[in-house]
């Protein structure tokens, strides 16, 4: 039964990698693959270019082009009439051209019988912006290089701090955060746990740090409002880190909306001028 199962699984494995190597890569598809030709899949500008160019969808939009030109001039046509004051028969003539072109116009879209979704996503590949944080990160790593970003980065409406995350815990950069909303960085830890930020080899050479053994840096602006950095250390396997001068710059926030907030309690109301005072003056 041992070796059984041992040659089956060799043999998936083998039909695993045929299949692979029969596939389009995706990558290659949308334009460039990391891996080039250590990729398990296959690279082929012609099938990619042709799947590109030949689709169900474009047909259908080059056929509904020709319909609506056909509509356009049939519709052209009746007014042209019409202002004429040419006979019944040749108009009807043209308006019975210009129902039929509507009707192939209707039936192309898919026709007014069909139900329209509720959402627009309902009918479209809705496209997510993953991992944009380190695309942003590795942009600024071959733009500015690390010896700049050393001195520090300022992240403005930075959100759940993805950005400040890894540019810390990858790259080693302290990253000043600025932003209204607590920074968030579960979700980060569980990439982290499972190896996800150094899972694809072609990326690492924008790492500095290694695969780690334990958990990652967590950076929370929430926790650390109120302490001090060296009150904050280590929570079990969790490391908590703090972003430079995060602390800081949520507290003269706090404290600069408290200012205004009782500076506006204090005015008194404004009232309004008495025209018939003046006037009578």
């Amino acid at each position: 039964p041992c070796a059984a199962s041992t040659i089956k699984m060799a043999v998936e494995k083998d039909v695993d990698e045929g299949a692979a190597a029969m596939a389009l890569c995706r990558h290659f598809q949308r334009g460039m693959c990391l891996y080039a030709d250590r990729c398990a899949f296959r690279h082929d500008r012609q099938a990619a270019s042709s799947l590109v160019a030949v689709t169900p969808f474009a047909s259908e939009l080059i056929e509904l082009e020709g319909a609506n030109r056909e509509y356009e001039v049939c519709e052209q046509r009746v007014h042209e009439l019409r202002a004429a004051g040419a006979p019944r028969a040749e108009l009807m003539e043209a308006v019975s051209k210009l129902k039929d072109a509507r009707v192939r116009c209707q039936t192309i879209r898919g026709g007014r019988a069909r139900e329209k979704p509720k959402s627009r996503y309902a009918t479209r590949v809705r496209v997510r912006n993953k991992e944009r944080a380190g695309a942003l990160r590795r942009f600024l790593i071959e733009t500015y290089g690390l010896d700049v970003l050393q001195s520090g980065v300022l992240d403005v409406a930075g959100g759940q701090g993805a950005l400040a995350f890894e540019l810390l815990n990858l790259n080693g950069v302290e990253v000043t955060v600025v932003d209204p909303r607590p920074l968030s960085m579960h979700r980060l830890q569980r990439k982290w746990q499972r190896g996800l930020y150094f899972r694809t080899e072609p990326l690492q050479v924008y790492n500095c740090s290694q695969l780690p053994t334990g958990d990652a840096q967590a950076c929370s602006g929430a926790n650390t409002t109120n302490r001090e950095p060296n009150e904050i250390g280590d929570e079990g396997n969790h490391t908590v880190a703090v972003l430079h001068a995060a602390r800081t710059v949520h507290a003269e926030w706090r404290a600069a909306t408290n200012r205004s907030l009782e500076y506006r309690s204090k005015q008194p109301p404004r009232t309004e001028p008495d025209d018939s005072r003046s006037s009578e003056g």
